[in-house]
């Protein structure tokens, strides 16, 4: 066990750890300096913004080394920063383009059914609760607009 724990075992595993909480840190730092350029990500969470970091440091790197062709590229130089945070950027609008598609395929139908239920249960409440009732149907169900007019306004 004490060969184990020798100073050459403990070297390796010294710099592994730095390198670690190196590039953290500095996926932290663009992760923080991308939610400064995009406003929708000034309120994002610590684990997002991080995440984005890392994304953007992976990504820029890779790019860097690919575009200038040296395998010495360094992503912590101003050049580096730079690919990293366009490259997070450039991730962000790619996750925003794909969750608006899978979000705008799977908009749920709002049905007669649903209206003839929904009149059922409008019919017992005060003026104030089916206003509250049909502007929540309308931010889920945008196309029933003309419906939420028509009742709101007869």
């Amino acid at each position: 066990m004490e060969e184990f724990l020798t100073m050459e075992f403990l070297a390796p595993v010294g710099r592994l750890l730095r390198m670690i909480f190196f590039w953290s840190g500095f996926a932290a730092l663009v992760g923080l300096l991308v939610a400064l350029v995009v406003p929708a990500e000034r309120s994002a969470s610590s684990f997002r913004v991080f995440g984005l970091g890392m994304v953007g440091v992976t990504i820029g790197s890779c790019v860097g080394r690919t575009i200038f062709h040296i395998e010495s590229f360094d992503p912590v130089s101003p050049a580096g920063v730079v690919f990293a945070i366009v490259a997070a950027i450039i991730a962000l609008l790619a996750f925003y383009v794909f969750t608006f598609f899978v979000s705008t395929s799977e908009t749920p139908e709002f049905n007669e059914q649903e209206e003839a239920y929904l009149q059922k249960q409008l019919a017992n409440c005060s003026r104030q609760e089916v206003e509250d009732i049909l502007i929540d149907l309308l931010h889920e169900y945008p196309e029933t607009y003309d419906y939420v007019d028509r009742t709101l306004n007869p």
